[in-house]
């Protein structure tokens, strides 16, 4: 059971039989904006904590990226959080020379060198966990430094084509004056970018890429991005300036400006940047965790009665409704060409009559017209929504709860039935039916202010919640970026491909995976956007939110997969029993212990659960050389119990293997498949599980 939610925070970590009490994290912040590569980062690493199922709150800032998953911190958080006796962990950037906020937990995080931007060196309290950006940011003679770096220069504002014609010189100036620039050094007809006529952050890009040269005197996040669009940077030395930052990483895609022949040489070597940019990425992958991990140890160490000083009611905003979302550019992505709208359906033209009069006053005749509508069965869902109100306001609920689940099941995308139908449902105190209700709501894009009004009273009335609707309602608050459309459109003459797989798969869905988990509640282990199941209600679980593989999904469906539970596949934060299923494709090879990550798997599937599991074929990957794995190594590295995993393949079988090993085991084998229907080049073995056979 978990505790009661007024003594727990409505964002605190799914760890699985109950959601584990986690220090939130404040970031102490300024308003979004485009222009500061540390601004940036500060609402990256709150966004990310927030999707790897963290606590993360921004103060001291009321402007947000909207697609990005912040939250600005509340009087009603403060007033939660110390009433469950949570400390917070305060994350300052280097701009922050002292402690203003009098935290127990400090993490100081240096974007920049100590005191370059406010002449104020950090002062570092005893405890101080210390992360830096960037190894020019370490300190001389610092040892073992720690280091965090999101990718906060994420593919979002990618150019659509680097390698395109180049053209004109460009000159970034922002802390320095122009009077202190040589500009008998530049060409004659450079652009100067500055604050006096800021273009935003997509812009910027796009000018990158079309640009043959960045002249800087200045180290900046701004320069970083135009050797990413393949525009290389030509550094002058100046009073801010004295070397190349960050060299090790950037001297493909920059140089002094008076070194010979450095623009035709870096011309040739720029785009090795994105490569060093994905070793990044990758690296944050590990990085997170780990900082999770210091960072909650921190807390726990640091906890006292006095967790909520007066300095933390002071900074706070006092509502969350004090957030405005900045104007920024959505993603880009690959997506299906826009569709025209289709024409409206004949009844439409009878539910506006309806409404007018309604609106008007005569509600009888309005009565009427939706009841003749709903008794020829329309698709439409507006004239059971409004009779259910009509019912409402005359007190008859049970009506109206009958109304609105048929105007809810015709209702598509999800909007106001789904919302009216979860306030009848908060009414008659049916919590986790309102948060069903509104899952596919929170879905779809869009702020949805009311719906997560709902979910904050739902959750406080709420005794206890199981670890599977929880975990959904973290999946649901975490939504994917907007995305922007194509502005391509279909034509009358163009069809679409039917046989192509849906969402960006590269692979046709799996017939016999829809067949027995469709409808249940499970999980899909390490899984991958190219090779997707389009299991519902299926939650995603993986070690890392980005790893070397983010970039192979991009390339091969023009999207990323979502992770919901970061959790290692052999060990996971699941109560015994809770799940319907667990879902792999190409996994347990990776696992070293193939029999206790098996064991884990039946561990978390409920009795009467399902274990589907494809794995590679020996005859038909490029394991066909290897020996086949026999059952005594399975065993001896059991007995080892090493809960190693890694890219490489630990166990090679054919398909006799693994039913070999399944009966060995005692379990209950219901499907083989000696060819998978997935890929094809693996064969698929599925387990019931029976407790009494595992006991």
């Amino acid at each position: 059971m978990l505790p009661p939610a007024s003594e727990s925070d409505p964002d605190l970590a799914f760890t699985g039989a109950f959601i584990k009490a986690q220090a939130p994290y404040y970031i102490y912040a300024v308003d979004y904006r485009e222009n500061s590569s540390g601004v940036l980062a500060l609402h990256v690493l709150c966004d990310v904590l927030n999707r790897a199922g963290q606590a993360a709150y921004l103060l001291n800032t009321r402007k947000t990226h909207p697609a990005f998953n912040v939250r600005l911190l509340s009087e009603e958080d403060l007033t939660r959080h110390a009433s469950a006796g949570l400390a917070p962990i305060v994350i300052y950037p280097e701009v922050v020379s002292d402690n203003p906020l009098r935290a127990q937990a400090v993490v100081r995080w240096m974007l920049n060198r100590s005191g370059a931007l406010t002449q104020k060196p950090v002062v570092l309290g005893e405890h101080d966990l210390v992360y830096y950006y960037s190894k020019d940011f370490v300190p001389s003679g610092q040892t073992a430094p720690r280091f965090l770096r999101p990718s906060a220069l994420a593919p979002t504002y990618e150019p659509a084509n680097i390698h395109g014609p180049r053209s004109g010189a460009l000159l970034y100036l922002n802390r320095l004056r122009a009077d202190e620039i040589d500009f008998t050094r530049l060409p004659a007809d450079i652009r100067i970018l500055d604050n006096k006529q800021p273009i935003s952050l997509p812009e910027l890009i796009q000018l990158f890429s079309r640009s043959e040269v960045l002249y800087s005197a200045e180290r900046s996040g701004t320069c970083t991005h135009a050797m990413l669009a393949g525009c290389p940077v030509l550094y002058f030395r100046s009073r801010l300036l004295t070397e190349i930052p960050e060299v090790e990483t950037y001297s493909a895609g920059c140089d002094w400006a008076d070194t010979p022949g450095a623009l035709e040489r870096l011309k040739g070597t720029v785009a090795q940047v994105r490569w060093e940019w994905r070793r990044w990425v990758d690296a944050f992958a590990q990085q997170l965790p780990a900082f999770i991990e210091e960072t909650q140890a921190l807390a726990a160490s640091r906890n006292s009665s006095g967790v909520i000083t007066p300095e933390m009611r002071q900074a706070v905003l006092p509502s969350l409704k004090a957030a405005t979302p900045v104007q920024a550019s959505a993603a880009r992505s690959r997506r299906p060409p826009k569709k025209r709208p289709a024409p409206p359906h004949p009844d439409q033209a009878i539910v506006e009559e309806a409404l007018q009069l309604q609106a008007a006053g005569d509600v009888g005749t309005a009565f009427s017209l939706f009841q003749q509508l709903v008794n020829t069965d329309t698709p439409l869902p507006r004239p059971y929504l409004e009779i259910a109100r009509i019912a409402l306001s005359q007190g008859e609920r049970a009506i109206a709860l009958e109304f609105l689940e048929l105007a809810q099941a015709r209702e598509q995308p999800p909007a106001e039935a789904h919302l009216e139908l979860a306030r009848l449902h908060s009414a008659e105190q049916r919590h986790e039916a309102v948060l069903a209700v509104l899952s596919p709501l929170l879905r779809q894009p869009g702020e949805h202010f009311e719906a997560l009004d709902l979910i904050r009273q739902t959750l406080g009335k709420l005794p206890a919640l199981g670890p599977i609707p929880w975990a959904r309602l973290l999946a649901d608050l975490r939504r994917p970026l907007p995305r922007e459309e194509s502005v391509e459109e279909i034509g009358e003459e163009d069809t679409a491909d039917e046989d192509a797989p849906p969402n960006g798969s590269l692979f046709p869905d799996s017939a016999l995976a829809h067949r027995l988990l469709d409808g249940k509640r499970g999980i899909e282990v390490d899984p991958s956007a190219h090779n997707a199941f389009h299991i519902p209600d299926c939650l995603f679980v993986d070690k890392w939110v980005e790893s070397r593989y983010t970039k192979e999904q991009m390339e091969l469906s023009g999207e990323i997969q979502r992770i919901d539970i970061l959790a290692a596949g052999n060990r996971l934060p699941l109560a015994n029993g809770s799940l319907d299923y667990v879902l792999t494709s190409h996994v347990l090879e990776h696992f070293h212990d193939t029999i206790g990550t098996l064991k884990e798997w039946y561990r978390v599937v409920r009795d009467g659960g399902l274990i589907f599991t494809i794995f590679p074929h020996k005859e038909r990957t490029f394991d066909k050389v290897r020996p086949r794995t026999t059952l005594a190594e399975l065993e001896e590295r059991h007995a080892s119990g090493t809960l190693d995993a890694s890219d490489r393949h630990h166990t090679v079988w054919i398909t006799e293997d693994a039913v070999e090993l399944v009966r060995h085991l005692g379990w209950k084998l219901i499907e083989v498949m000696d060819v998978d229907d997935k890929v094809g080049n693996g064969f698929t073995f599925v387990i019931q599980v029976e407790k009494a056979r595992a006991a």
